[in-house]
């Protein structure tokens, strides 16, 4: 009988014992049917005990996606890049069923991963806030209590709120194009303001740059993007913005850092600093 098969009528524990023989599962067998993905957390736990020199890797994978995941089976893991990996898992998953201090507090065992745990917290939380705006003006009430909590975590560093809010403008903007400098002009606020003109232009640079580094953009699009004017690149990238002079000279040094050879610099994102244009 197929494996699939089995394991839809079985628990992990039967399943062991279920295969012709009964050897149970090899640990090649064992570990592929714990990342089956249609099974109890507990079960494919039961499984990764049972895949040898793999088993830690098993776990670390298996817990991601389960806010419930018990956190001692990360602890347990003898491997410090499995560990930190497992509770980097964990936060993720918890960070975006909405548990700040769950995902806090996994981030704080995800030992080397910590900061890139952070970053993939808060803009899970702040993607979420973004979505169905309309105009990303209108989500400003939304993302000020998620700003405040993330960026008052010390080890974060300086400039903590500054960059929260570009963040929250770049998921603001890309989830509800196109971007308007305009729409900024008119917040009553002062520091509002400036930091949504700030956020919409790094908003345009970013999704350029970023395009240029994605695996999956084909060559011949990263070709044309270098070598088109700022309403070539609109058109093969979406409409990213409402006509603006100003915007076009951001989309012009967008394509001049990302198409330079050697690294490219994303000041945006804190956790990969520089990173090279192939990557």
């Amino acid at each position: 009988m197929p494996l699939a098969l089995i394991r839809t009528f079985l628990g992990a524990s039967a399943l062991l014992a279920a295969l012709p023989g009964c050897g149970g599962l090899t640990p090649t067998e064992a570990f592929r049917e714990a990342l089956a993905g249609d099974i109890p957390l507990e079960d494919a736990l039961t499984l990764c005990d049972q895949a040898g020199e793999s088993a830690e890797e098993c776990v670390a994978t298996v817990v991601r996606g389960h806010a419930d995941a018990p956190t001692a089976r990360c602890a347990a893991l003898q491997s410090e890049r499995w560990r930190s990996e497992c509770a980097f898992g964990i936060a993720e998953a918890r960070a975006t069923a909405g548990d700040r201090w769950g995902a806090l507090t996994g981030c704080g065992a995800a030992g080397a991963y910590y900061n890139e745990c952070l970053y993939h917290a808060w803009t899970f939380e702040l993607q979420l806030s973004a979505d169905g705006l309309g105009r990303a003006v209108a989500g400003i009430e939304k993302a000020r209590p998620i700003i405040a909590y993330w960026s008052g975590i010390e080890t974060i560093g300086p400039g903590a709120e500054d960059h929260l809010w570009a963040d929250w403008w770049y998921f603001a903007h890309a989830r509800n194009r196109p971007a308007s400098l305009e729409a900024c002009a008119v917040l009553p606020d002062e520091t509002d303001r400036r930091r949504c003109e700030e956020g919409t232009r790094t908003y345009v640079r970013r999704s350029v740059v970023e395009a240029l580094l994605r695996a999956n953009t084909p060559a011949s699009t990263k070709d044309r993007i270098c070598r088109g004017t700022p309403q070539d690149v609109l058109a093969l990238l979406g409409d990213l913005y409402l006509p603006d002079p100003s915007l076009d000279a951001e989309v012009v040094a967008a394509v001049a850092s990302g198409c330079a050879p050697g690294r490219v610099d994303r000041p945006w994102n804190p956790v990969f600093g520089a990173r090279g244009a192939g990557g």
